[in-house]
């Protein structure tokens, strides 16, 4: 059985073996992502042709699908099944990268994010809090 790590590389070195020809060419690279409250996944991001914006693949729950006894390649396939499953969403985003610049048509996507502020303390350094609590907004 293999270590996280190792599953991890694996599924980078063969997903394009379940993916459209259109990716033959992607770079594909694994990221560690620190989301809320200190939590880090690892997700994978593979670009089709040259898209500016490029949607991740978390990899955490698969592996504990692997180590519960889910075939290899069966996670593999996963993965290129969600990549191509978002396809059709990265592509809508990518056609309004250039809105993201004006305030008057963002304005209505913007939102707040909660988050505990004792365990948020790193990520909320370079951002505009408001306190509420033991909470930040």
């Amino acid at each position: 059985m293999m270590n996280r790590k190792e599953f991890y590389e694996y599924v980078k070195d063969n997903v394009k073996e379940y993916l459209p020809e259109s990716y033959k060419d992607a770079e594909i690279k694994l990221q560690e992502v620190e989301k809320n409250n200190g939590l880090k996944l690892t997700g994978i991001t593979i670009p089709n042709g040259d898209q500016r914006i490029v949607p991740t693949v978390y990899l955490d729950s698969l592996y504990q699908e692997y180590i519960h006894g889910k075939d290899v390649d069966s996670c593999v396939g996963d993965v290129a099944d969600m990549r191509i499953e978002a396809q059709g969403k990265a592509e809508f985003f990518d056609m309004g990268v250039p809105d993201i610049l004006d305030y008057e048509k963002m304005k209505d996507k913007l939102q707040v994010r909660i988050c505990d502020k004792e365990w948020n303390t790193d990520r909320l350094a370079d951002k505009v809090v408001t306190e509420h609590g033991d909470f930040a907004a």
